[in-house]
């Protein structure tokens, strides 16, 4: 199965890019051992940050075992564009070391901070 999701955010910044698109990809594919089907799904999601050239600005990857109701992740990198910057925010298993990376729309790299509870869901 294969889904696309695409936000957009249009703005005129420093770095000559007027119109910079989100895509998501979502790729699943089954588990199999051998000759059976296991009952886990492996689901990849590919984040990418477009501009209006098509050339590719940032291209982060999520992996997740997923069956019936439960998911657990094996990487955690999502992509969001918020109040002019783009925040990748990223994970390890052990949920002990989870930070967001902070990039202008250029793609350059500006910092890290810590990532506090709800800053994934907040819109602005």
């Amino acid at each position: 199965m294969f889904n696309n999701q695409i936000d957009h955010l249009t703005e005129h910044i420093g770095c000559e890019t007027e119109n910079l698109v989100l895509k998501t990809e979502t790729i699943e594919r089954e588990r199999k051992f051998l000759f059976w089907k296991l009952p886990q799904k492996k689901v990849i999601l590919i984040d990418k940050v477009v501009n209006s050239n098509g050339k590719v600005i940032l291209k982060r990857k999520s992996a997740f075992l997923v069956s019936m109701d439960s998911s657990e992740d094996k990487t955690f990198r999502r992509i969001k564009i918020v109040d002019r910057e783009i925040q990748v925010f990223r994970h390890s298993r052990d949920y002990q070391n989870q930070f967001i990376e902070l990039y202008d729309f250029c793609g350059k790299y500006k910092g890290r901070r810590i990532w506090k509870d709800g800053d994934f869901y907040k819109t602005k």
